[in-house]
């Protein structure tokens, strides 16, 4: 009877865990709660310019998303000791964000898992729920793209965890799922 109840528990744990999971589909909704919204905008100390418009352009999407209300929710990477704390939107990678570089666990090589001329749009879901949202390129540009894709969310599929941006031209971008 124990092992059943047990079984019983795990698998009840397991369908939860699944039920709650995010998407990028989901975008902004998930970082919205109660008319507000639940997120701090994370650039590097040093970002580039390409970055801080990046952050800006996503800012400007929540606050027409949650109406007139008031937002303060950017910081600075040095500004956020532990990253789980809060649901977390981070512009730029690893060598250029530092909060970027904790979420991926401080790589040896900054670079691994970035392609020249690719953006980058991943979710981390925390223990206790919070949400981290990367957005990342090996250039400034490739990080531009990308949240230029998240800041007009409605023009694009966003779908799954994780999705590669790529283009010809700054306005030509083309949004795939990452493999």
């Amino acid at each position: 009877m124990r092992k059943i109840l047990c079984l019983m528990v795990i698998c009840l744990l397991l369908i939860c865990s699944t039920a709650y999971s995010v998407d990028l589909s989901e975008f902004p909704d998930f970082f919205i709660k109660d008319n507000n919204a639940n997120v701090v905008v994370i650039v590097g100390k040093a970002a580039r310019a390409d970055d801080v418009l990046g952050a800006i352009d996503i800012v400007v999407a929540l606050q027409q998303r949650i109406g007139s209300k008031k937002l303060d929710i950017a910081k600075l990477d040095d500004d956020v000791e532990v990253l789980s704390e809060q649901n977390t939107i981070i512009i730029g990678g690893p060598c250029a964000n530092s909060a970027a570089a904790n979420l991926k666990g401080y790589p040896d090589n900054c670079l691994k898992g970035f392609e020249v001329g690719k953006g980058y749009i991943e979710l981390y879901e925390f223990d206790n729920g919070n949400i981290a949202m990367l957005i990342a390129g090996t250039a400034a540009i490739d990080t531009r793209r990308a949240t230029r894709v998240v800041s007009n969310y409605k023009d694009y599929k966003l779908t799954g965890k994780q999705m590669v941006i790529s283009e010809v031209i700054l306005n030509d971008i083309s949004v795939g799922s990452k493999s």
